[in-house]
């Protein structure tokens, strides 16, 4: 399980909005697009990337730019403007990546990385939305934690329940919507 280190210090670099359809459903999403500079080792290290990044504690020599995919577990992520704040806003359910992309700074001593990714949420609330709004360009300190699963279900259950099927494999399947009530289309 890849879990990232607390209060990570990120620069909100843009905010975009789009939709996704998700089981015959459009719904609007909000991408927000972070920047990490330095990417350090412990957040690297946390992320599994740090072997395709670093020898040791610099950056592998014959990288300048790369993309790295990343595999992280949906997230809910806290966002606060200081270290020493409350959360100001809480987002749930947060998809990171897929991708990392880094670049190797190497004017500065000693050479660093500096790296994107995004995460993809639900549409904010309005006051959700402004407080974010206001927070482009300004170094955030990041918390997520991975998304807490459904504590009710137990891995049998979830393994003995068969795929529910949809719309003519249902129909032909012959099974029941409610009680009394096939599926037709």
């Amino acid at each position: 399980m890849i879990t990232l280190p607390p209060q990570i210090p990120l620069t909100l670099a843009a905010i975009t909005f789009t939709t996704e359809d998700v089981d015959e459903e459009t719904r609007r999403v909000m991408v927000l697009t972070w920047e990490i500079t330095p990417l350090t080792t412990a957040i690297a290290s946390a992320l599994n990337i740090k072997s395709i990044l670093f020898n040791g504690d610099a950056p592998k020599e014959p990288i300048h730019t790369i993309a790295v995919r990343l595999d992280v577990p949906p997230q809910d992520v806290l966002i606060r403007s200081a270290p020493d704040m409350p959360a100001s806003v809480h987002l749930r359910n947060v998809a990171i990546g897929p991708l990392l992309r880094a670049k190797v700074k190497r004017d500065r001593e000693p050479a660093e990385l500096a790296a994107r990714f995004e995460m993809r949420s639900d549409y904010p609330d309005a006051d959700t939305l402004l407080l974010l709004a206001t927070a482009v360009e300004t170094v955030q300190y990041v918390t997520c934690e991975p998304e807490q699963g459904d504590l009710l279900t137990t891995a049998e259950a979830v393994a003995d329940t068969p795929p529910r099927r949809r719309g003519k494999a249902a129909i032909e399947a012959g099974e029941e919507l409610r009680p009394r009530v096939h599926a037709e289309h």
